[in-house]
């Protein structure tokens, strides 16, 4: 059974890595690195209560904190990476926000080209004063071969759960089991296709919609609604003088409850390259094409956070480097994204500066 308590499993999460952190960084002769980072900076969104309408601009303040680590060691690579955020739009209050998310991993050889992996990452986003908090988590078993002809399989197992602060409606439980192949072509270039199936059990009952249409009667089974999603992807991978990422992926939703399934088409791209010694440049964007099969429309919202799933966007980022580890950054992002209910988007334009300090 999936863990049901996973505010408990989520901060024990948390608390091994602090543990381990500690620990391990002030050990004499010890084999960790680490990477670690403090971003603190302004942001000026014009739709920051992501509406359609009726929009407002305001002013507010960013602050990030990064830490990674690894250590390797005979046939084993252990890892982590821990981030903190916090978003405030004073006098907006409502809009206030916490964000820590960790993640370990610990990856061992176990036979000639067969290796494993176990991961663990949650999430916690806590709105202070709003009630919408959420912990989200999963852990991860996978098995990695090499098959010849630089062509490498992965399969994986991952149980995953979500758990809004406020009600059990919106929570879930699900099974994701997923195989991907993967063919370098050299140490720079490389393409991967993948095939995933998520099976998603919510904690609500499944809704049936009823004709005449568009009065939208709906009544309600007795099984809890159930989502059996398909993933079907192809990623292309460059690591020269520019980093580029490609990937296409189709999504296909089949769900037991009205106006749920639907089928989804995502292209996502990122590039960086480093302009001269000290000017890093990077873009990112997605494109979404998101069709619901059916024509009934939910009479309840999709999502309590409009922020927890992007649709589309572009973002592009310029960083330098000043001395002793510091840095200031400039980004811009635009953002069309799908609103609480189905089918309805709003958009917003984020321009965001700062300082960064690495160490």
């Amino acid at each position: 059974m999936l863990l049901r308590n996973i505010s408990q499993s989520y901060q024990c999460l948390l608390i091994v890595v602090i543990i381990i952190h500690l620990s391990v960084s002030g050990a004499a002769g010890s084999h960790w690195h680490f990477r670690n980072r403090f971003q603190a900076g302004l942001e000026w969104d014009d739709n920051f209560q992501e509406r359609q309408t009726g929009t407002e601009t305001a002013i507010g303040g960013r602050l990030l904190v990064q830490s990674r680590g690894e250590k390797r060691g005979n046939g084993y690579l252990f890892s982590y990476h821990y981030t903190g955020a916090f978003q405030g739009y004073a006098p907006h209050l409502r809009e206030d926000k916490l964000i820590n998310e960790g993640k370990m991993r610990f990856d061992f050889h176990l036979f000639k080209g067969i290796s494993g992996g176990i991961e663990g990452w949650g999430r916690h986003k806590n709105f202070i004063y709003e009630p919408i908090d959420y912990y989200l988590i999963s852990s991860t078993a996978s098995l990695r071969a090499l098959i010849g002809w630089n062509l490498t399989v992965r399969v994986s197992l991952q149980p995953q759960q979500l758990n809004y602060a406020v009600n059990d409606y919106y929570d879930y439980t699900g099974l994701e089991t997923g195989i991907a192949l993967t063919k370098n072509f050299s140490r720079k270039l490389s393409l991967e296709l993948g095939w995933r199936h998520l099976c998603l059990e919510f904690n609500r009952t499944a809704q049936q919609g009823v004709q005449p249409f568009p009065e939208r009667h709906f009544f309600s089974f007795a099984q809890n609604q159930a989502d059996k999603i398909q993933k079907y992807s192809l990623q292309f991978l460059y690591a020269g003088q520019w980093f580029c990422s490609l990937s296409y992926l189709y999504e296909y939703n089949q769900s037991n409850s009205s106006g749920f399934s639907y089928r989804n088409h995502w292209l996502i791209a990122s590039l960086s390259k480093k302009i001269s010694a000290s000017l890093l440049l990077r873009f990112y964007a997605m494109l979404q094409q998101k069709n619901y099969t059916e024509p009934f429309y939910t009479n309840v919202p999709l999502e309590l956070d409009t922020e927890k799933i992007d649709s589309n966007f572009f973002i592009v980022d310029l960083s330098r480097t000043l001395t002793g580890g510091a840095a200031v950054f400039m980004r811009y992002a635009w953002y069309k994204n799908e609103s609480l209910y189905r089918s309805i988007y709003y958009q917003k334009n984020l321009l965001t500066t700062g300082l960064e300090y690495r160490f």
